[in-house]
């Protein structure tokens, strides 16, 4: 499946974890091929760019130092629940949006790092039984 609209390609990425399309589904090496941007990249790119919106006009708007609104653009910074609560009320969006984002984007880059080491992990069962 081709989407042309840059936007609507980064939002289907953002959220594949989450629906696990079939393409992905417990498959760490097809994982390994998505881009996987990062919250900030989101915000510039879908939000900033489009509304010709400046970080610093940003920062100001929601009350925050420029410095966080530019970290988060360099992917160098995450997103916090302040940050996420003051980005959802300034663009009109719901409570968390960003956050999942951020949990999104976390989830996938763990599963790059250690997925190998995650699928050998032999899932408990109702037979196994924990003794210690």
């Amino acid at each position: 499946m081709t989407i042309k609209k840059k936007g609507a390609a980064r939002t289907l990425v953002a959220s594949a974890q989450i629906v696990q399309p079939k393409a992905i589904r417990k498959d760490s090496v097809s994982a390994n091929f998505l881009n996987n941007p990062h919250p900030g990249e989101i915000l510039q790119e879908e939000f900033l760019e489009p509304l010709d919106l400046s970080q610093n006009a940003l920062a100001q708007a929601i009350g925050v130092p420029a410095n966080r609104i530019n970290e988060i653009i360099r992917g160098r910074r995450g997103i916090t629940a302040d940050t996420d609560l003051r980005l959802a009320r300034f663009f009109k969006l719901s409570e968390g949006y960003w956050l999942r984002l951020q949990n999104t984007y976390d989830m996938m880059e763990a599963r790059r790092k250690v997925g190998k080491s995650i699928n050998k992990i032999k899932p408990l069962t109702m037979h196994d039984g924990l003794h210690a």
